[in-house]
């Protein structure tokens, strides 16, 4: 559920030409496979699985899943200056608010201005008072999130001391999910906060967890030739999911009340134990990291390229499938089939919008 503009930022490698040095990037292909396996969750979980045990796991991390591959591929830079800063606030605007507005526009029910009012709020809550799609809450969040990261990251290396460096990284993320947790959907107003800047805070302690554990990753990858085997990393991916598994059905039972009886849902800070969500989601998505090493293609990194995309339409692309699948009887089977036709739809639709609708892609930001 995110767009590909802002978690396909790509690994910058020197190589030399004609004996000058050269920048090129290189993309770090299984987090593409990641997003693709990211968003059929998404899809799995909009197809009618409601409150069946599998929807409940998916949605214990499947949206800090999206989170915390943001992090893996962010880079420590500072930002300096307002002409830098503008040109990156003016690219996130591009990339997720600029899609945000314009699909959240398309389905609004109304045409009055108090439709602007509710969408420029954008939390899934003030979306769905004027019937527009809810999941588009996730735009708002990561551009609130981003910014909140580049801000820590500008304190972070503006301290040179290393101890005192990180022991204030630490802080301000210790304080940040304190807030996050406190103003969960039991405190927060009736329309969430604007931009979800609540939940964004969550976000960005998944950020930073992201981008730590893919750099102990890139170390442990090179000291040790076991992190080479395909079926140690498999094993490894299948122990991480199963621990998420164990974390979320400790979160799940220890509700007093569960909303939809969902357990956790992300999009309207509904947490359970905050703390195991933070685990869970931060261990889950090491796991699905871990089955995207073993598994990536490029099928999937098509998929993954292009994650706003299928964001948008894949609701209008489950409703097709459930009319192709109507005879059949009703069952979780269903719901699988209904996705991965729902899925390979977006074949035929990806195309067409990055051509001729690249705005709704949040793609073709040129920066001067």
């Amino acid at each position: 559920m995110i767009n590909s503009a802002v978690i396909d930022k790509n690994e910058i490698i020197s190589i030399k030409e004609n004996n000058k040095e050269v920048n090129k990037n290189t993309r770090i292909t299984y987090v593409d496979t990641a997003k693709a396996i990211a968003i059929f969750l998404t899809i799995l979980s909009h197809s009618g699985l409601n409150d069946h045990p599998i929807n409940q796991f998916i949605c214990s991390f499947h949206m800090p899943l999206f989170f915390f591959l943001s992090g893996w591929i962010q880079k420590d830079k500072k930002i300096s200056g307002i002409k830098e800063w503008m040109k990156y606030i003016l690219r996130k605007i591009y990339t997720l608010v600029i899609p945000f507005i314009l699909y959240s526009l398309i389905w609004a029910d109304g045409s009055d201005v108090s439709i602007y009012k509710y969408i420029l709020y954008g939390t899934i809550f003030s979306l769905n008072k004027v019937k527009s799609k809810g999941t588009m809450w996730f735009l708002t969040c990561m551009f609130s999130a981003t910014i909140i990261y580049q801000i820590i990251i500008n304190i972070k290396n503006s301290i040179k001391n290393q101890k005192i460096k990180y022991l204030v990284l630490g802080s301000i993320l210790v304080i940040c999910a304190v807030i996050s947790s406190y103003f969960n959907f039991n405190r927060m107003p009736n329309l969430g906060m604007p931009f979800n800047i609540n939940i964004a805070l969550s976000a960005v302690v998944i950020m930073f967890a992201g981008n730590y554990i893919s750099k102990l990753y890139n170390v442990c990858k090179n000291k040790f030739k076991i992190l080479e085997s395909r079926l140690i990393i498999l094993g490894m991916s299948v122990l991480m999911l199963f621990i998420g598994m164990y974390l979320h059905k400790l979160n799940f039972q220890a509700f007093t009340i569960e909303k939809y009886n969902l357990g956790v849902i992300m999009a309207e800070a509904w947490y359970g134990n905050y703390v195991i969500f933070i685990v869970n989601s931060i261990i889950c998505s090491i796991g699905i990291v871990l089955l995207s090493i073993v598994i990536d293609n490029k099928v999937l990194r098509f998929f993954g390229q292009n994650t706003l995309i299928i964001l948008f339409f894949h609701g209008q692309t489950l409703g097709i499938a459930t009319q192709i699948t109507s005879k059949l009887p009703v069952g979780i089977y269903k719901c699988f089939l209904n996705s991965i036709i729902s899925f390979l739809q977006m074949i035929l639709i990806i195309p067409i919008i990055n051509k001729f609708f690249p705005n709704l892609a949040g793609k073709g930001f040129i920066e001067k």
